[in-house]
């Protein structure tokens, strides 16, 4: 996985662990779901969840999201979801982080070929210590071209505090 800039920096390995985790609990096998108790305790409490379609955007706290992806798995919609970040872009103000990770789908851990690929663009604060969630917007429909994500990934900064 690509994820430039970082050297150095104190909280590296968290955000990584935070990141690793974060692909983990949405992650399931067929007749499962995702870990809603791990994904939980990764988002703060005041945290939002945006999802845009061609259909519109979606606006939702992790109890809505979690509603929705309930739904979406009884009605079949997916039986199984494997995602894992392949590229990351971090930019670091203080105690507020950005994260552009670029992402792959997979029906099953083992599958040779993806699905789909994207960027999740999350935001992460400080609280108590520790980084938490605070948002998670993805563009389903946004084009993704892993030949030019070298030029996304590549303006990493950190800004204030270190």
């Amino acid at each position: 996985m690509l994820n430039v800039g970082m050297q150095g920096w104190s909280d590296t390995s968290e955000v990584d662990s935070l990141m690793s985790v974060f692909y983990q609990v949405i992650s399931f096998e067929d007749g499962d779901a995702p870990d809603w108790e791990r994904m939980a305790a990764l988002f703060s409490a005041h945290a939002r969840i945006t999802r845009i379609t061609p259909q519109g955007i979606d606006y939702l706290d992790l109890s809505s999201f979690r509603l929705m992806a309930e739904e979406l798995i009884e009605v079949g919609a997916f039986t199984s979801f494997f995602e894992c970040e392949v590229a990351r872009r971090l930019d670091r103000f203080g105690d507020v982080l950005h994260i552009a990770s670029a992402y792959e789908t997979r029906v099953s851990p083992t599958a040779l070929d993806y699905v789909e690929r994207g960027i999740n663009s999350l935001q992460l604060v400080r609280e108590g210590g520790k980084w938490k969630i605070l948002s998670l917007c993805w563009d389903t429909n946004a084009p993704f071209d892993l030949h030019g994500l070298g030029s996304l990934i590549a303006g990493e900064t950190s800004h204030g505090q270190n």
